[in-house]
């Protein structure tokens, strides 16, 4: 089994944060009370199961919870509800609450290229992004009968010649999919993706083919133990109606499995799915043309989160975008299995749910294929938008206009200290209001990189034209370097105990409709001024009323003097004759 512990660690294995929910289905029997096909709402009612129930053991339903067990099942009574509608109504849930890329992958994965059809009734998980974009998705559990394995009674049969469409038709989940022509378009086309990047169907290329360099690779390691692991399990000899663990097969030697699954499987899958009606043909185009349609950045709502970039796809074709990037504006990676159905539209969002909940359209309920939570805001002020291939080919690029609030017009990181030595708590920041006749509202202004601060509520909320105001690290540690004639613009200290880091990191300055307002990546080594790393000097912004591009490391030098003064001009005015 690829996944045999399903303790709540199994999230975090699959790269997942573990604090999200997550269920196991299918339990240590075959029998029908022990499988779940997420059919009926009533068999994952949370009115049988309160929250602090015992999770331990399967339930008869065939399921058990694995994470956040203090709740009970009412996001999976929902989910399974949904599930069960029909037409146009389950179509619509299924955009709005599946994480469709990674339903996507796993289908044509496991079912599309793997041939295992062990899946419909148990052997997975159900895992929720709770936090996050709150949609749903599978993981793997139990993937013996992979390589189109089966076994059972008179049964010891690999068999390459699976059909991939409604493969696992019975689980209500994955015949979502199959039921909708634009999902089932997504599955075939990432079936062939995986097909020219991993199974290979067409020539090997010079570095062979993926799968068996794979056996190639594992089998040299795994050999040797077969006999070993046979001597502590003794597991029975292949008989009819005995189960015997493929990995050995019983009786059969591990060189003779390693040979059928190259020739019975993976030889016969290549040439039954190069065959098959529904898979597109490799190669429409490389890269085909996506374009950038749309680009939201300052949404009516005011809330930042409800921000989007519609990518369109204007071919007759499915276009599949897993690993493709977005730049400038955003950074950005495609998940794997995020494909664009022909001439359809996907929507990237920093907030799935914020998306969802919009009052004007494009919103929830409307069929519209969302994927998120990319990092970050959108900036009011003018940005390029780049699209590029996994190659690195540019396909696409889009521009909006500046609307700009006044705090991005007017607050500059204009001072930090990141090295302070010999005392390390006595970090600084300073911004300033470079405007002549605009006082600055800082309700909300908050850093939400480097350093976590919020002004709202603090000993300075508002910021006159040419003022500065100051946030440390550690009062009293600022302060026996700098005095507290400070005091009057010192709006507080950084939050939880945070700090700058000695070796360079992201700072982030946002307003209260979470807009950039200044960004920047310092690092301690050239072009970055290597003598604010310790050595007693901050960065200061040359020339700040000119709004300099903070990013720019060349807009930045050592302060004037070791210690000198924050919150004040750093500036060294010239005396005598320029002659």
């Amino acid at each position: 089994r690829l996944t045999e512990d399903t303790s709540d660690e199994l999230p975090r294995r699959n790269g997942l944060d573990d604090n999200r929910a997550c269920y196991k289905f299918g339990g240590t029997s075959v029998t029908t009370a022990f499988k779940n096909d997420l059919s009926n709402p009533a068999t994952v009612n949370p009115a049988s199961f309160p929250a602090d129930a015992d999770n331990d053991d399967y339930l008869p339903q065939g399921f058990r919870k694995v994470t956040r067990e203090d709740e009970n099942t009412q996001d999976l009574f929902e989910f399974v509800t949904g599930l069960n509608l029909s037409g146009e109504s389950r179509r619509l849930f299924v955009h709005d609450n599946v994480d469709l890329p990674a339903t996507i992958n796993y289908m044509a994965t496991r079912h599309g290229v793997l041939g295992d059809n062990d899946a419909a009734f148990k052997n997975y998980l159900l895992y929720r992004d709770t936090e996050g974009t709150g949609q749903w998705r599978m993981l793997p559990w139990d993937y013996d009968f992979s390589f189109g394995y089966i076994t059972g009674a008179d049964i010891d049969t690999i068999d390459g010649d699976k059909d991939p469409d409604r493969m696992v038709d019975g689980n209500r989940m994955m015949s979502a999919i199959y039921a909708v022509p634009e999902f089932e378009e997504m599955y075939f086309t990432r079936i062939r993706t995986l097909m020219d990047n991993t199974l290979h169907s067409g020539p090997a290329p010079p570095e062979g083919r993926w799968y068996e360099s794979r056996l190639d690779y594992w089998g040299a390691r795994v050999a040797p133990l077969v006999p070993l692991d046979h001597a502590v399990w003794q597991y029975p000899l292949q008989n009819p109606g005995v189960y015997s663990p493929p990995v050995s097969n019983g009786n059969v030697p591990f060189a003779t499995m390693d040979s059928r699954i190259r020739s019975e499987f993976l030889t016969v899958r290549r040439n039954f799915l190069e065959a098959h009606s529904l898979v597109p043909a490799s190669g429409l185009a490389t890269p085909a043309q996506i374009d950038i349609t749309a680009i939201e950045h300052d949404p009516a709502s005011g809330n930042q989160d409800e921000e989007y970039i519609e990518l369109s796809n204007p071919n007759g074709f499915a276009v599949d975008l897993s690993e493709w990037t977005l730049a400038g504006g955003i950074g950005f990676t495609v998940p794997p299995g995020c494909v664009i159905p022909a001439n359809s539209s996907l929507y990237l969002t920093p907030d799935v749910p914020s998306f969802i909940a919009r009052s004007t359209s494009p919103k929830g309920g409307e069929g519209r294929f969302v994927v998120g939570n990319y990092s970050g805001h959108l900036s009011n002020f003018a940005e390029e938008i780049r699209l590029l291939s996994p190659e690195g080919v540019l396909v696409d690029t889009g521009t909006y206009p500046p609307t700009p609030s006044d705090n991005q017009r007017f607050l500059v990181i204009t001072e930090f200290m990141y090295h302070p030595e010999p005392d390390g708590a006595a970090e600084f920041i300073e911004l300033m209001n470079i405007s002549d006749s605009v006082t600055l509202d800082l309700t909300n202004v908050r850093f939400t990189d480097g350093v976590a601060f919020n002004f709202t509520g603090s000993a300075v909320t508002t910021l006159a034209p040419g003022a500065r105001v100051l946030v440390i690290r550690n009062r009293a540690a600022f302060e026996a370097v700098y005095g507290t004639v400070h005091d009057p613009i010192i709006a507080g200290e950084f939050e939880m105990s945070g700090a700058l880091s000695n070796a360079g990191e992201r700072i982030k300055l946002e307003d209260a409709d979470n807009g950039t307002i200044r960004e920047l990546v310092y690092f301690d080594v050239a072009p970055w001024p290597s003598a604010a790393d310790g050595g007693g000097f901050s960065l200061v912004l040359i020339d700040p009323a000119t709004s300099p591009d903070p990013a720019d490391p060349l807009n930045w030098r050592p302060s004037g003097f070791v210690e000198r003064n924050p919150g004040a001009t750093d500036a060294i005015y010239f005396s005598g004759d320029p002659n």
